[in-house]
């Protein structure tokens, strides 16, 4: 990717899709160094997650982790900052 571009990752909840962010985020590491974010509610997560670049943004408490990540995929572009440009990834899916 070319400078002013993002990787940026959408996670919330579980243990498990914690430890399949940080796969893919070690995965991704060693191909690229595009800065990655990661966006989740941080209240709803089994842990921290140990990244330097995590955004947090609270969601509705009445959602559940998968409507809460939804939430969040569907308004990205609320809450990065404008000018990059971002490829979203998904975390569960490695090619």
């Amino acid at each position: 990717m070319r400078a002013g571009e993002r990787f940026v990752f959408v996670v919330c909840g579980a243990e498990a899709e914690i430890a399949t962010l940080e796969l893919a985020l070690g995965h991704l590491g060693r191909f690229s160094d595009t800065p990655a974010i990661v966006v989740t509610d941080a209240r709803r997560n089994a842990r921290p997650i140990p990244h330097d670049r995590v955004l947090d943004c609270p969601t509705p408490a009445e959602f559940s982790d998968a409507q809460a990540a939804i939430f969040l995929k569907t308004s990205l572009h609320r809450r990065l900052e404008p000018g990059p440009v971002y490829a979203y990834l998904d975390a569960d899916v490695l090619a």
